[in-house]
């Protein structure tokens, strides 16, 4: 059943201790840390306006924050210092830090995602070098173009992929060249966070949709739509299903969230289901009721529970514990 945890704010970022899973940390106007699994929570204060958060997966006392700053911890957010990244001119110069990687072998190559482009670090945050993802490839996009996910691959070092509006790029050496993989067949091209890549398996990536996600098993060079067909809301709904999250027993275990909203009113309406299949998404069936709140988040495994979830909502963190 879900359990709502905490705390008493709008959770936009969130990140589990790679090493002590009872660690949990939730981002909002100020950043939240619990060392109980979210009984309690403590209010670090010392940023604000936090839209993303990265623990270093082989150090697990730093932490990464992005929001109008990028900012560094290595005491387990009790203390944080604010990055110095290059200046960037141009129409997106003031976008947020919305999305952080880092790579798989290297934990002091660091990326960060804004509106203005990416920013990259290879030693742990000290420097930072701009990299225009706008020129990145032939041809190349426009300046009004939007890059809003960025992926490290968890078993290739040097591997990156980034979403920019409807097309996926990737670069195999450390951002340094780039090429296309993939165009979105979605007219409204790809709606922000939605790429990711298979947790074991390097040549898997998906990309999600209104139906439900694309699948490649050859490294993007062809895909397949994976339906997740579950009964849709009759009159002006829109509806969005997200990236899989994969189950500890495999491929068969998957979870999605399935978004709904109603843009027309005077106060738009927007609420999420989290849907769980156990045969590999041919058939579908919902984690419990609707969560509460406006925003609901991707679904995060509890690596201290298998088949336990933790779910960031604009109403806090809520728990699935079966």
């Amino acid at each position: 059943m879900w359990r709502r945890l905490g705390p008493d704010a709008d959770v936009q970022a969130f990140a589990i201790d790679p090493n002590n899973p009872s660690v949990l940390y939730a981002g909002s106007q100020r950043v939240y840390r619990s060392g109980e699994r979210g009984k309690m929570w403590q209010q670090l204060d010392a940023i604000n306006d936090v839209t993303v958060l990265l623990a270093a997966p082989t150090q697990p006392t730093t932490l990464y924050a992005g929001g109008l700053h990028l900012y560094r911890s290595r005491d387990e957010g009790q203390t944080w210092q604010a990055m110095v990244t290059p200046s960037v001119s141009g129409p997106w110069s003031e976008g947020n830090f919305a999305q952080l990687a880092v790579d798989a072998h290297d934990p002091g190559t660091v990326y960060a995602l804004s509106w203005a482009g990416l920013q990259r670090t290879r030693d742990g945050g000290e420097h930072w070098q701009y990299i225009n993802i706008r020129a990145a490839v032939t041809p190349t996009f426009s300046s009004e173009a939007v890059p809003f996910s960025v992926v490290a691959a968890p078993t290739e070092a040097g591997v990156l992929y980034v979403a920019i509006d409807d097309t996926l790029i990737k670069s195999g050496d450390y951002s340094k060249s780039w090429h296309t993989i993939f165009v979105h067949a979605d007219a409204e091209g790809l709606p922000a966070g939605a790429f990711d890549t298979h947790p074991t398996h390097a040549q898997e990536l998906f990309v999600n949709g209104d139906a439900g996600y694309y699948h490649s098993n050859d490294g993007g060079a062809t895909w397949t739509l994976v339906r997740v067909d579950i009964p849709r809301y009759v009159g002006d709904w829109n509806q969005r299903v997200s990236l899989p999250l994969f189950g500890p027993k495999g491929p068969q275990q998957q979870y999605v969230v399935v978004t709904r909203s109603r843009p027309s009113y005077d106060v738009p309406e927007l609420f999420g289901t989290v849907y769980h299949s156990s045969d590999g998404g041919v058939s579908w069936s919902p984690l419990g009721s609707s969560l509460p709140g406006t925003r609901i988040n991707g679904p995060v495994l509890d690596p201290a529970e298998p088949n336990a979830l933790y779910v960031p909502t604009s109403d806090g963190v809520w728990a699935w514990r079966p």
